[in-house]
């Protein structure tokens, strides 16, 4: 009969075998797939779509200044355009730069006596009337309505800074030197009045809702202001936003023009959703309107 000696040590023995036993099965389990090394797998984040910002002034103008140029080079492709079709804008023009007093037909603003009675006025300044607008409209076309950009020549909406006037004496005497030695004219300098103008505006065929016209109703607004608050120093804020649109050729910039040394006329074809005026110092909407 084994003495308790000889059970002491069967015992240990046939715990080690079991120890080892079970160290042998974890060994041989297939690795878990949610962990490596203490971590867990997570899937992969989604990439977030990136958002392209709408087409605001600055950008729309040196679109504009690619599209007058490949015109003027005799290389206007409408395949170039196509992928503007269908792009979001938001363009702003600056009016009132001079004060208050609107004039018959065109943008501005005045106060009523009290001092705190605002009126606003925008109106429609590119139409089919316009010899630009009917050379690049196409058959099809019953209206324009849009604005011709003040100032394109100003990559952001801002008023034109006031310059000092030029000492009269100095003017006086370079004009006398410049009459003594006159040169002459360069055929390759366009003259001063050579202003290229560019413009948006929307083209409406007989397919197109009536409804989306204005019919020359010009956009006007009144505004209470509240104590204190003040308006018109620096002008307001013609905003307008929507998407562009190309014509039935393409093209979403319609140039026309064909001078050697002037600048061609270009009109960006667009469908106007939203018109605002807004006080350029805070962005505060003054007045709405949806197309």
């Amino acid at each position: 009969m084994p003495s308790e000696r000889q059970l002491t040590l069967a015992r240990l023995a046939a715990a080690v075998l079991c120890v080892a036993a079970l160290a042998a099965c974890r060994d041989q389990q297939p690795p878990d797939d949610n962990t490596d090394n203490g971590t867990i797998d997570r899937p992969p984040a989604q990439r977030l779509p990136i958002v392209e910002p709408p087409f605001d002034r600055d950008r729309l103008l040196l679109t504009v200044a690619r599209a007058a140029s490949a015109h003027s080079a005799g290389m206007n492709e409408p395949g170039a355009q196509r992928s503007l079709d269908g792009k979001q804008f938001e363009v702003r023009l600056r009016f009132g730069c001079d004060g208050p007093g609107p004039r018959t037909g065109e943008h501005g603003w005045s106060l009523d006596p009290d001092g705190r009675t605002l009126r606003l006025r925008a109106v429609s300044t590119l139409s089919l009337d316009d010899e630009v607008a009917r050379g690049v409209a196409g058959d099809g076309v019953e209206a324009v309505e849009g604005f011709w950009l003040p100032r394109p020549w100003l990559l952001q909406a801002a008023c034109p800074s006031a310059r000092p006037a030029a000492n009269p004496g100095t003017a006086a005497e370079a004009q006398t030197n410049s009459s003594e030695v006159a040169p002459a004219a360069s055929p390759d300098v366009p003259p001063a009045s050579a202003v290229q103008r560019i413009g948006i505006a929307q083209f409406f065929t007989a397919q197109d809702a009536r409804t989306r016209r204005r019919m020359d109703r010009p956009f006007e607004a009144v505004k209470q202001l509240g104590e204190g608050e003040r308006a018109g120093q620096d002008g307001f804020d013609l905003v307008l936003s929507g998407r562009l649109r190309a014509r039935g050729d393409g093209r979403v910039i319609l140039c026309a023009g064909s001078g050697r040394d002037r600048p061609p006329d270009c009109i960006v074809s667009a469908a106007v959703d939203r018109v605002r005026i807004e006080r350029p110092a805070d962005q505060a909407v003054m007045a709405e309107w949806s197309m």
